[in-house]
């Protein structure tokens, strides 16, 4: 195998111009050993939504996703918040390695915007991971999303404090704050039955809402 193709092997997110990036079956490191291995392909599924089911905003979500985020970038891709809770911290994504230059923050003014928005960038190949944090979401949305990160080839991240009954996120997962702690459990994975709760460490008081 001669070096580039040994580069796209190892690299299956890297941006190739007009093509999807990601074929289909490529998974994506977590970052977290306990984590990959509950989840089939041992990581993120690329070019599918994961649903994240979160308490409360701000609840250190970015330290779950962070190594991903850190190697889609070093590949040339960039990572999207949209309509986070609060404003990116830029001081604190650049201790935490990320670069600047390929981290978009999106502030759409109305809830159709933001699904616009979500859809685009999910569907341009050069968007390693699409962070979305709506107030709800109908699972007709959910599906169209989908349907977008499939094109785009990377990962599309919705947080949610309520989920539906059902959904199409291939990846289900549930933030837990508790005894001083941030925990991350494993609700529904497509592929496996495998089901559990990982500990990522001392977690951040959550926001008050």
């Amino acid at each position: 195998m001669n070096p580039l193709e040994q580069l796209l092997a190892d690299c299956p997110t890297l941006f190739r111009g007009g093509q999807t990036a990601a074929p289909a079956g490529a998974f994506l490191p977590t970052g977290h050993a306990e984590l990959d291995a509950l989840l089939p392909g041992g990581g993120w599924p690329l070019g599918s939504l994961i649903e994240i089911q979160t308490p409360a905003p701000g609840l250190a979500e970015i330290r779950l996703l962070l190594p991903a985020l850190l190697r889609l970038q070093r590949e040339s891709r960039h990572v999207v918040w949209t309509d986070p809770p609060f404003p990116p911290y830029a001081p604190g994504l650049v201790q935490a390695g990320l670069d600047l230059a390929r981290a978009l923050w999106i502030a759409p003014a109305t809830p159709a915007d933001l699904w616009w928005c979500a859809e685009k960038l999910l569907r341009h190949p050069a968007c390693g991971a699409v962070m979305i944090w709506p107030a709800r979401c109908a699972e007709t949305v959910l599906r169209r999303l989908q349907l977008a990160v499939e094109a785009g080839g990377g990962l599309g991240i919705v947080f949610l404090r309520q989920v539906a009954a059902t959904s199409p996120a291939a990846v289900r997962l549930q933030l837990e704050y508790r005894d001083e702690h941030l925990w991350v459990a494993v609700r529904r994975a497509r592929g496996s039955w495998k089901q559990g709760r990982i500990r990522l460490g001392r977690a951040d008081v959550p926001a008050q809402t």
